[in-house]
């Protein structure tokens, strides 16, 4: 079976640009060797496109999948460039397995004419019996050569019947491998349109991702100056209070006076319950106390307290008996307490609602201050309560005051 003339006129123009003539043998094996390649690359792309599957559905790093596509893509246009090279090959073998197809035909067309011409004058004049040799030759030789004619001429009809045979199923077996080549060439085709379709959606997907880092980090430096512009606001409100003698003076004289009255100690109540201080609100820690590392951006910034995931609308209780002395607005912060507890110690609660306690008013260990806001912090996701503990201007970890 044979193809179409606009097929093969298609096919001829492809191998027009084919290198000089080989023979099958080694085409072929040219072409196990390029399709060992792309199995290997197929098997390669697989790996990548599982790594990638898996980190977007864990949600890591997208730079971790950035550098996964990066590979992919370079392995998907190595892979499309083997198509192409394996296609051209199999286009060689075509061309040859055409022209072993025209000599075959050429061949079968000789031996059918030899065959039509010796039926045709055996037909014209007559196949003799053997009786009718007998009767017409003059002598005993003469009949014995027109035998020998005779049995020579059947084996050579016999022999062209055999060669016809032969060249009829030589045909159809190139035809069927021209076909099978055919189709190769046509799924090669239809993976490499497929290919450049998985190319260009990673492509888009590598640009989706740069671009979400690009805003990411736009948020994220955002934040970071929020956040040292919201630590060096808290340092200056904090140095305030410590820098002003006589208001602080005055806020030791209150509060020993109101413990005296109540019969507690006068001072160093802070310092003796470290470790032992009840947490502010009921919450996971998100952000610990000090220098905190962006991967993504690759810097350190500093955490002066905790940042804790409590409950929206739950209280926040005074984690020791002090006198408010900043009810303030700070940005990043929202609203702000800070409570005195003596000697020189204090502890801020930031992002906080519904205020119930005034500057200078006496407050009692556990007694609720505020609600934790809905909001959430300006440097956080998942955090909506800051709270820090001061030693004058030093700040201090919060996890070694509070229990355990």
């Amino acid at each position: 079976m044979m193809l179409k003339k606009s097929t093969l006129f298609l096919l001829l123009i492809c191998i027009q640009f084919l290198p000089g003539q080989r023979n099958s043998w080694e085409i072929q094996e040219e072409i196990d060797q390029q399709h060992a390649e792309l199995k290997g690359l197929r098997q390669e792309v697989q790996v990548l496109e599982n790594s990638i599957r898996d980190k977007e559905r864990q949600s890591l790093s997208i730079n971790g999948i950035i550098l996964d596509l990066d590979a992919k893509i370079t392995l998907t246009e190595k892979l499309i460039r083997s198509l192409n090279r394996e296609e051209r090959l199999i286009l060689e073998q075509l061309h040859l397995t055409e022209v072993n197809i025209e000599n075959r035909q050429d061949s079968l067309a000789v031996q059918r004419g030899r065959l039509a011409r010796l039926l045709h004058a055996m037909y014209i004049q007559g196949r003799p019996t053997f009786f009718e040799l007998l009767l017409v030759a003059e002598n005993f030789e003469e009949m014995v050569y027109r035998v020998r004619y005779l049995h020579a001429l059947n084996d050579h009809q016999h022999l062209l019947a055999q060669n016809i045979q032969s060249a009829l199923e030589e045909l159809q077996a190139e035809n069927q491998k021209y076909n099978i080549e055919l189709e190769r060439v046509q799924r090669l085709r239809h993976e490499k349109e497929a290919e450049h379709e998985n190319l260009q959606l990673d492509k888009n997907k590598r640009d989706e991702y740069r671009s979400q880092i690009a805003a990411e980090t736009a948020k994220l430096n955002a934040e970071l100056t929020a956040k040292r512009q919201m630590m060096v606001e808290m340092e200056s409100l904090i140095q305030k209070l410590v820098e002003d003698k006589a208001e602080a003076q005055e806020r030791e004289a209150e509060l020993a006076r109101i413990r005296e009255s109540q019969q507690m100690t006068t001072t160093g109540n802070f310092s003796e319950v470290k470790g032992q201080l009840p947490w502010p609100a009921q919450g996971q820690i998100v952000t610990r106390f000090g220098l905190q590392k962006n991967k993504e951006l690759k810097t350190q910034t500093e955490n002066p307290g905790i940042d804790i995931n409590a409950v929206p609308g739950s209280p926040v209780a005074a984690v020791l008996d002090g006198i408010v002395t900043r009810v303030s607005y700070l940005q990043g912060y929202k609203q702000v307490i800070i409570i005195a507890h003596g000697s020189g110690y204090y502890t801020v609660y930031a992002n906080v609602v519904d205020i119930s306690v005034h500057e200078k008013e006496y407050v009692t260990g556990g007694m609720s201050i505020a609600k934790v806001s809905k909001t959430r912090l300006a440097n956080s996701e998942n955090a909506n309560l800051h709270f820090e503990v001061w030693e004058n201007l030093n700040k201090l970890n919060p996890e070694d005051w509070l229990d355990k």
